[in-house]
């Protein structure tokens, strides 16, 4: 067997292992999400600097060197939900410039409205119309999200570490989906 063949094993051995357990943390979706490594230099920056290697669910991945308030990078998350969600032509392409503590947005094509990835799950953005905002927010519940515009995704606690108990990035996809396929 090749390096490369016991390398992908242990890659898809991981990832099944992750997803059995439900300990999806930030190594588990590097290694789950191939886009979320396409980064040129392999730098990412992260909002909170990683403390015991813990680099948490905001990130930014390089394309330079250096990150600065005009080089594009990508939200390596923003950029794995926009894939998986199948719905690419509906979204805006997730190019971002600023600095990691900037917010960055997916937003839908059609309406403005978004997803904005944090810690705890989504903050959503509803359109301005007031009608589409109201339909916008229905869909959003109808995945779990609050009235407050918050979709949480279950966590649990490890070694001091909050972590997702769900693939953040399913159901990302899966409300941009609904989102597009409402109108949105």
């Amino acid at each position: 067997m090749s390096t490369l063949s016991s390398l992908k094993r242990v890659a898809a051995d991981f990832v099944t292992s992750r997803r059995a357990s439900g300990r999806l943390d930030w190594r588990y979706y590097m290694v789950a999400y191939p886009e979320m490594r396409e980064g040129d230099t392999g730098i990412y920056y992260g909002e909170h600097r990683p403390t015991r290697g813990i680099w948490g669910y905001s990130m930014c991945m390089l394309r330079t060197a250096s990150l600065t308030g005009s080089a594009n990078y990508r939200d390596p998350y923003l950029l794995a939900i926009y894939r998986a969600s199948g719905v690419e032509d509906q979204l805006i392409d997730p190019w971002f410039k600023g600095y990691e503590t900037e917010p960055r947005w997916l937003q839908l094509s059609r309406s403005g409205g978004g997803i904005r990835c944090v810690e705890e799950g989504f903050q959503l953005a509803a359109p301005q119309d007031a009608d589409a905002s109201n339909r916008f927010h229905a869909i959003c519940r109808e995945h779990g999200a609050t009235d407050e515009g918050f979709l949480p995704i279950r966590q649990i606690e490890v070694e001091g570490e909050r972590i997702d108990g769900q693939d953040r990035i399913v159901l990302g996809a899966a409300l941009m989906r609904s989102l597009v396929g409402a109108g949105f």
